[in-house]
């Protein structure tokens, strides 16, 4: 969801340590341009370093872009940071950009200026890659092993806590569920997460011997933006699937 006080003028230094990206901004702002749909526009930025990298150009002329991108995510707030994870770094790790190849994303790691930007691009190809994991030198790495589903709950309530925590009530469907194992909420196909079981009590009432109360964790941006989400099931009750370990893109 993108926050609406966030503008392009957000990601405006991006564009002022990128010279070479001005004409493909310009054409962009010459079509339906909104400044109030930042992702949209940091999109065409991730497309225009695709298409330097997919043409073998020298990508000297990207490395203050990925300095200020640093400097970015390390003094800026959490909508700026999710704005440069989501609409820059899993735009540019989407397979279908421009047809960037394994090389070609090592090549955009091998850039990165920081840990601020490491976390960034991993939090991305977690979630555009859920089949895989990044590794360093060898890039996408895939994963054939699915983790072991151990059990559905059905939630029916849901409410956050200071401490970063949330604490659901739910119906144990089938399985088991244990402090440790992972619970993965999903919207959509392309809008889940999975939330940390932090602690876990079986309240056993005889009526309704199944019913649990769970306190999940969640830390990571794709997790806070969705608790919002998820603390509206009282109106809509979720199916969360439950895993013994933390999948490899648990994210």
């Amino acid at each position: 969801m993108v926050p609406r006080q966030l503008t392009d003028a957000a990601w405006a230094s991006l564009r002022r340590v990128t010279p070479s990206f001005a004409p493909f901004w310009c054409d962009y702002k010459a079509g339906s341009y909104d400044p109030a749909i930042p992702y949209v526009g940091i999109s065409q930025l991730a497309r225009y370093v695709a298409i330097v990298l997919s043409s073998k150009e020298s990508v000297a002329k990207l490395r203050p872009l990925f300095r200020e991108i640093e400097h970015l995510l390390a003094t800026g707030g959490p909508d700026l940071r999710a704005l440069l994870t989501i609409g820059f770094f899993e735009d540019l790790i989407d397979g279908d950009l421009d047809g960037l190849t394994d090389s070609d994303l090592r090549r955009v790691y091998s850039m990165l200026r920081g840990k601020h930007s490491v976390q960034a691009w991993r939090a991305a190809v977690a979630y555009t890659c859920p089949e895989a994991t990044w590794h360093a030198r060898r890039g996408l790495v895939r994963q054939v092993r699915s983790p072991a589903l151990r059990g559905v709950l059905v939630a029916w309530h849901a409410a956050r806590d200071k401490d970063r925590t949330l604490t659901v009530f739910g119906h144990l469907r089938k399985g088991s569920v244990r402090a440790g194992y992972y619970l993965r909420y999903c919207i959509s196909e392309y809008s889940h997460v999975y939330y940390p079981a932090a602690a876990v009590q079986r309240l056993r009432p005889r009526t309704w011997p199944q019913l649990v109360k769970l306190t999940l964790r969640y830390g990571t941006e794709r997790q806070e933006a969705l608790v919002r989400i998820f603390e509206s099931i009282a109106f809509e009750p979720a199916t969360l699937m439950i895993y013994a370990r933390r999948p490899g893109h648990a994210a």
